[in-house]
């Protein structure tokens, strides 16, 4: 009796949980499901990370595409306001000039200097605009840099990411290295990915608000440099002035210098 039911419970024993080796098998079907959904999550953690280093790639070139249509747009308008200040330096060099008549050299030389100057006025003041423009260009052109260098380490780290995905199969000796292989690789993946998302999210919103505020910033540089340029231009006119009362003194000089006839005292 008793070797009955030692007999009947091995026979439960066997039904329940099946042979020793149907055990195994089944749970290496597991880990074998297990390690290639694990790769299945690291491609696509991949994928993700490569469509969000494109997209930061594309925002690059739209920055850089919006960065230099503003410049364009403010040389233009510097040239425009230069030539406008230039024209009415020179027609109110044109007016003093035609009414002084009889002028000596000297006279003509001062007017000369005076237009030479107002000719580096116009320069400097370009200059000066161009400076200023430079600047904020060149911040938003280092954030706009500091995002590449983002996007090119994304792009560089799903290659990694690939073939270190490879090399834990091929390396590891069980399943189980394999497992903590790819566990610890899919880790570091979806950091990467979370990390890359902020930094670049950051860096985007800042170059975006400073495009916004490019224009102003342009419009103040071309306007510094212009009311500059505008108070010394009253100087040169000044100057101008001068001369031509420089002129007038001198003709009356001249006009004063008669010999008197000399009257015979008895």
């Amino acid at each position: 009796m008793k070797v009955l039911v030692s007999i009947l419970f091995v026979a439960l024993i066997s039904t329940a949980f099946g042979s020793p080796e149907a055990s195994v098998t089944v749970r290496q079907r597991r880990d074998v499901d297990f390690l290639a959904n694990t790769k299945v999550l690291i491609q696509q953690l991949i994928a993700n990370l490569q469509k969000a280093a494109q997209q930061a790639s594309d925002a690059i070139t739209t920055f850089i595409s919006g960065m230099q249509q503003q410049m364009q747009l403010f040389g233009q308008k510097v040239l425009d306001d230069i030539q406008n200040l230039r024209k009415g330096i020179q027609e109110a060099i044109k007016n003093i000039a035609d009414k002084i008549t009889g002028v000596g050299p000297a006279v003509k030389a001062c007017i000369e200097q005076q237009q030479d100057a107002a000719e580096l006025l116009f320069s400097k003041a370009r200059e000066n605009s161009n400076q200023c423009a430079s600047e904020y260009v060149e911040d938003i052109q280092t954030m706009v840099d500091k995002l590449q260098i983002l996007a090119d380490g994304a792009v560089n780290y799903t290659r990694v990411a690939r073939d270190q995905m490879e090399d834990c199969g091929k390396n590891s000796t069980s399943l189980f290295n394999t497992g903590t292989c790819l566990g610890g690789l899919l880790v570091k993946t979806e950091y990467q990915g979370i990390a890359f998302a902020t930094q670049s999210t950051v860096m985007m919103s800042k170059i975006n608000l400073s495009l916004l505020t490019l224009p102003a910033a342009l419009e103040m540089c071309a306007g510094r440099s212009l009311m500059s340029a505008g108070a010394e231009a009253r100087s040169i006119m000044s100057e101008i002035a001068g001369c031509s009362y420089s002129s007038i003194f001198t003709s009356s000089d001249a006009s004063n210098d008669i010999s008197l006839p000399l009257i015979a005292l008895d």
